[in-house]
This record gives structure tokens, C-alpha cells and sequence, in this order.
């Protein structure tokens, strides 16, 4: 029997970059200049929101690159778990928010949709961890030679090792600067998110 070939389909990232791409593109054409563009840019709340939505779509291909490079992509279980992860823990940050609503601005926005993106990778490491302990063995002998016998880290716990350096080392950045803002400027919004970097920080360590 013929079966109809599948159709191409457009990703939610894919879509988000294109609109955001075609409203740059909008502004350059209508405008003429680039300073008018970027007042259309900032002024409109159409850019706000399209430019928004990529920006969203930008932090979820880091997440997917990252999860997909480093620990070959997410089980089953750890979807599902991440799903609760993100409708519960995310909802508190969100509450934490309203503390410093007469803050809130499009750098706030930024910085909660990175933290965001630090507590879901957090979390996968920290799912995936548990998973690689009670599973594999984190150094096996190696079987060839010359080297028969000599101990050998398995690529799965090198990606997951990787990862969390990183995590570590974008954590301690996040916090100097948090740290230094409040020190600079007082206090702020940038507390709450201190004190959320510095919690994932010694999760990670």
C-alpha cells in the first residue's frame, strides 16, 4: 500500500527563531535605520513579546544541546520527572518573585529564565547521577591492549562529570555577580537570585 512520505514539520525553536528573524527584518525594512529600529524594537510590546518567545526557544536549544551532547539526551524517566521539577519548583521561584515585582524588567527576565535553565540542568545531572550509581560501574579495566588491565573511565560518566563542572563553574559566576551587584547597588532583586545560585552551587559540589 502507498504511504505518504512525512511531512516536514516546524519545531517550536525553529518557528520562534523565524518570527523573530522576520520582526528584525520588519523593523530594518520600515524604518530605514537601525536607530529607529531598535526604537521600534524596544517600544513595541509585539517585539517584546516575539523577542521574548525567542529568547525563551534560545534557552531550551542550550538545554537540549547540553543534555544531548554531554549525557546523550534524557530517559524516559528523567522527562517525566523533569516535568514535575519544573511545574512545582519553578511556580515557588515565581512567588519569590513577587517580593521584587516593583524590580522586575527585562534584565530581571533574563537572569530568571537563566536560573530557570540552571535548575533544570541541575536537576537532569542530578537525576542522571543517581541513575549511573546505582547502575554502572564508574571505571572499568581496559580489555585491549597495550593497556589490559589499566582502569578506564566510561564515556557516559565523562559527560556527566563534564557537565558538572560546568555547572559548578557557572554557578560560582552567578553568584559573584549577584554578590557585587549588591554590593555596587544594594539590595535588590539580585538577592533572591544569589541565594538561588548559591543553593545550586552546593547541591553541584
Amino acid at each position: 500500500s502507498y504511504q505518504q512520505p512525512n511531512k516536514a514539520r516546524i519545531s517550536y525553536i525553529q518557528a520562534s527563531f523565524g518570527a523573530a528573524v522576520a520582526l528584525v527584518w520588519y523593523a530594518l525594512r520600515t524604518r530605514q535605520q537601525w536607530y529607529l529600529a531598535l526604537v521600534f524594537l524596544g517600544s513595541s510590546k509585539w517585539a517584546y513579546i516575539i523577542l521574548g518567545n525567542a529568547l525563551i526557544a534560545f534557552f531550551i536549544w542550550v538545554f537540549r544541546f547540553l543534555t544531548r551532547r554531554l549525557l546523550g539526551g534524557l530517559r524516559l524517566v528523567e522527562s517525566e520527572g523533569l516535568a514535575d521539577f519544573f511545574r512545582w519548583n519553578i511556580t515557588d521561584t515565581c512567588l519569590a518573585l513577587t517580593m521584587f515585582r516593583s524590580e522586575l524588567d527585562v534584565q530581571c527576565g533574563v537572569v530568571f529564565l537563566m536560573l530557570i535553565l540552571g535548575k533544570c540542568l541541575h536537576w537532569v545531572v542530578e537525576a542522571r547521577e543517581s541513575h549511573v550509581r546505582m547502575t554502572q560501574d564508574a571505571i572499568l579495566p581496559r580489555q585491549n591492549e597495550p593497556f589490559r588491565g589499566w582502569p578506564m573511565l566510561q564515556s557516559s560518566h565523562l559527560g556527566l562529570l563534564v557537565m558538572l563542572q560546568v555547572l559548578v563553574f557557572l554557578d560560582i559566576l552567578a553568584v559573584v555577580y549577584c554578590v557585587q551587584d549588591i554590593v555596587n547597588n544594594g539590595m535588590s532583586v539580585q538577592l533572591l537570585f544569589g541565594f538561588e545560585a548559591a543553593i545550586l552551587l552546593v547541591t553541584a559540589m
